[in-house]
């Protein structure tokens, strides 16, 4: 029933006088809360549950979206920690070998320095280079290999390094020292610290070897600290 319908009939009795006006008043009140304010309370309640609904699936988008954000974060963070140690993995640890190459060398997952070659042609009227470490730094002989042509004939000695020099610019030869052979190398941080390390001006020469079919390329391994 209509509330103003229901409202009516009590103002009939108040009339007729079967209620007094306060019985009136309480009733009327009654029925305005019976027929208007619950409904509007259980709409509301209705709304507010209807909104919470359409509020959750948003809510969940945003975790979702933090969580995607923080992988990529953690992923990218990772990728250029380890960018290194990944590529010396792929590519084994060392460049094409030219008359001078550079390349990062890690060893257990610890950086150790800079790896570099030398390259010199053994013949008979060259036995050597002369090399000069860059101020700052130091040079520490790993070991040397030969490389040579299959089938070629060739001689060679094995080089010695000169670190001490005269004042004349010759070389002292009771300060020599056998360079590493490549059988004799176990790790980088092994040469580290067994081999000495070379600062300035230094030579690595081989004993001379007169022979016209002399023709090896010696290639020589420093890690730079």
């Amino acid at each position: 029933m209509d509330a103003i319908e229901e409202i009516k009939k009590l103002k009939a009795l108040l009339d007729q006088g079967a209620i007094t006006a306060e019985e009136f008043n309480d009733l009327k009140k009654k029925t305005i809360n019976d027929k208007l304010l619950i409904p509007t309370t259980e709409s509301k309640s209705t709304d507010n549950s209807q909104s919470a609904s359409k509020r959750r699936p948003s809510l969940f988008k945003k975790i979702l979206l933090t969580i995607v954000l923080a992988i990529i974060t953690i992923m990218v963070v990772l990728a250029i920690k380890y960018k290194e140690p990944i590529r010396q993995r792929i590519m084994g640890g060392k460049k094409n070998q030219n008359v001078e190459n550079k390349d990062i060398i890690y060893e257990n997952g610890e950086k150790l320095g800079v790896l570099i070659t030398k390259r010199f042609t053994q013949t008979h009227t060259n036995n050597g280079l002369t090399l000069s470490v860059p101020a700052g730094k130091i040079w520490t002989p790993l070991y040397f290999e030969v490389k040579v042509n299959i089938g070629e004939s060739y001689n060679y000695s094995i080089p010695y390094i000169y670190p001490d020099k005269y004042a004349t610019g010759g070389w002292f030869i009771d300060t020599k020292y056998s360079f590493p052979i490549k059988a004799d190398f176990v790790s980088y941080k092994y040469s580290k610290r067994n081999n000495k390390a070379l600062a300035g001006d230094f030579a690595v020469l081989c004993d001379r070897v007169y022979s016209d079919k002399l023709n090896a390329s010696i290639v020589l391994y420093f890690l730079e600290e």
